[in-house]
């Protein structure tokens, strides 16, 4: 599977941004045509409306009856909407969907290596969503449990927050929506204010509040200049050493415990953007194991949004196979989704031990299909191509692409002339595939296009659209003030 939540993300937070500001889309557009397209492009192509789907998965009928109820709704009112609210209704049709990889982009949208957000860093821990970080005119606030939002009860901006993100369970929704209440876009789809009422304080923010961050630094946990801890390194999973296209996946051997604690942000393969080449992360782990013997292994995979899991395989089945019975654990939250979750029950059906909490995604699994323009290559994003500059054309490089093996990506070898004859083949194929340009507004509809169940690859029935842990461990307020891992302090006592 490819980045394809942190994509799904981006490309809702595009579409709202635009629509939220007006956007650059012709207000005479026939949009009675572009809802329509979209009605059969959907209908026909999404893998939750096939005939089988719909027989085998009763809810996805349900699914079907609400996206068709909401495009009807839509037209219903389209004489009286501006376009930014037309945009969002599309939206809430998509998300009536239930698919996290269901995407809108804006025609031509490019990647921005910035964004305009509110300096503040929320997240949703036992208990309800807290600030954790911020700048230091709000450090008053900090830690302190958020009960309103724009004059309204957070419960009901929750409740409303849902109808218009694709909630495929209770945890993602709470995760995603932690995370987005630092972004402009949010407020603007909502129409509400950025007014914060916690427990003992309240902000009230304007545009003049916001702050620009990476995108990558944005689209994870943020990280802003205060956030009242005790003084300590904070534990591995929430560090933010990782994040970026460098150094997300790591791993550390800690002796004292013969432990050896291996840490994937994202389940995509490191990509040496100088050479082209993906680093053999599976081999260095393999190799630091065969040189340590550890008595237990932690796999830790706590908020991380998703990626391809097909290149793990071969490790999760090695650590299985030498790990001492009972050793072997794998660390799961709200945040694991899509290839994550995958992930978690490939390595359940091996006999790992999960812990933590339920991950934040449905049972069924799709892949994603991207237009290529942007510097998309197979659902990856590469920025632009300058690591290919003074390349010999017939020079090798190695890429992940799709094969009848691996339906997410397999690493295949490739000459320079090859993979951009590919890019240019992608490039002009508007249209194709489960891509879809609406005729008129310019939006690009994403549909994914491939079926895959963690029943039918490894024999689970999940319940609930999630993966439950074996041991349910919950993160709280307490434990991030002092820097506690409750999930890897319980392993710890366990193995001592």
């Amino acid at each position: 599977m490819e980045k394809r939540g942190v994509i799904a993300l981006f490309g809702l937070l595009m579409v709202l941004l635009l629509a939220g500001c007006g956007g650059n889309l012709p207000s005479d557009d026939p949009w009675v045509e572009d809802i329509e397209q979209l009605r059969d492009f959907v209908t026909e192509t999404h893998p939750k409306f096939t005939e089988e789907a719909l027989s085998d998965i009763p809810r996805n009928m349900e699914r079907r009856t609400a996206f068709h109820a909401a495009l009807d709704a839509l037209l219903a009112d389209l004489p009286d909407l501006e376009d930014a609210e037309i945009i969002q209704g599309i939206q809430r049709a998509v998300a009536a969907v239930g698919d996290n990889h269901f995407n809108l982009l804006l025609a031509e949208f490019e990647m921005e290596e910035e964004i305009s957000v509110y300096p503040l860093g929320f997240r949703w821990l036992s208990g309800g969503v807290y600030l954790l970080t911020t700048e230091a005119e709000f450090a008053h606030v900090l830690n302190q449990r958020l009960i309103g939002v724009g004059g309204r009860e957070i419960d009901d901006v929750f409740a409303e927050f849902q109808s218009f993100w694709a909630v495929e369970n209770i945890y993602n929704a709470k995760n995603v929506f932690a995370r987005l209440l630092n972004n402009p876009a949010f407020f603007e789809a909502l129409s509400l204010e950025a007014n914060f009422a916690f427990e003992e304080d309240e902000i009230a923010l304007n545009a003049s509040s916001r702050v620009y961050m990476d995108v990558d630094d944005a689209l994870f946990f943020p990280f802003f200049s205060v956030d009242n801890r005790m003084d300590g390194d904070l534990p591995f999973f929430v560090n933010p050493r990782g994040q970026g296209m460098e150094g997300r996946n790591w791993f550390y051997f800690m002796e004292a415990d013969a432990l050896l604690y291996i840490r994937l942000e994202l389940y995509v393969q490191e990509l040496d953007l100088e050479t082209g080449i993906f680093t053999d992360f599976v081999g260095d782990v393999m190799d630091i194991f065969e040189a340590h013997t550890p008595r237990a292994v932690v796999i830790d995979a706590r908020q991380n949004a998703g990626g391809d899991n097909a290149y793990l395989a071969e490790l999760f089945e090695f650590l299985a196979q030498y790990t001492p019975e009972g050793m072997l654990f794998h660390f799961i939250d709200e945040g694991s989704a899509s290839a994550a979750l995958l992930g978690a029950a490939h390595l359940k059906s091996l006999g790992a031990v999960l812990l933590g909490q339920p991950t934040g995604q449905n049972t069924e699994f799709y892949g994603f299909h991207v237009h290529a323009h942007a510097g998309f290559h197979e659902g990856m994003y590469f920025g632009d191509l300058d690591w290919l500059e003074g390349m010999d054309l017939d020079e090798e490089i190695n890429m992940g692409v799709a094969t009848d093996e691996y339906p997410y990506y397999d690493v295949v070898t490739m000459t320079v002339r090859e993979f951009l004859e590919q890019q240019e083949l992608e490039a002009e194929s508007e249209g194709a595939g489960n891509t879809l340009q609406l005729n008129h507004s310019g939006l690009y509809i994403a549909v994914p296009n491939l079926f895959l169940s963690a029943s039918d690859m490894f024999g689970l029935d999940l319940e609930f659209y999630t993966l439950r842990p074996h041991i349910q461990i919950a993160y709280t307020i307490e434990d991030w003030i002092y820097n506690r891992d409750p999930v890897l302090e319980y392993v710890l006592r366990l193995i001592r």
